[in-house]
């Protein structure tokens, strides 16, 4: 995956999704997973130890609306994830049952949306 592929994810993710926190005072955060230490290359992704509670995770806090946007982009994933701090999305990210199972890491920073999602007129 280069660099010009996830910023052009990026973008599409801005345009389709609504600015998740503008009224609740959150703030968005970009998510990025990669595979972990334990992740079997041998096994397919729904064999591996934490990837169904991952899933479950992911859909739970979906639900929550922690979740504006996520996608897959070859061996990566990515999650646009509303929270009041960065520490905050940090203690909830930790505790996800593929990061705990090694199957995933991610890296966090912070969004900065200057171009927010509108309605065309």
């Amino acid at each position: 995956m280069n660099k010009y592929t996830a910023a052009c994810l990026i973008l599409i993710a801005i345009l389709t999704c609504s600015a998740v926190g503008a009224d609740d005072e959150q703030a968005l955060f970009v998510v990025h997973f990669t595979t972990g230490p334990n992740w079997d290359q041998d096994q397919p992704p729904t064999a591996q130890d934490g990837f169904q509670g991952h899933s479950s995770n992911l859909g739970h806090l979906r639900e929550q609306g922690k979740i504006a946007f996520g996608a897959r982009y070859g061996e990566y994933g990515m999650i646009f994830f509303a929270s009041e701090s960065i520490d905050a999305a940090r203690q909830i990210l930790d505790k996800d049952p593929g990061v705990v199972a090694g199957i995933f890491t991610y890296e966090i920073a912070p969004m900065n949306v200057f171009y927010p999602w509108r309605e065309s007129k």
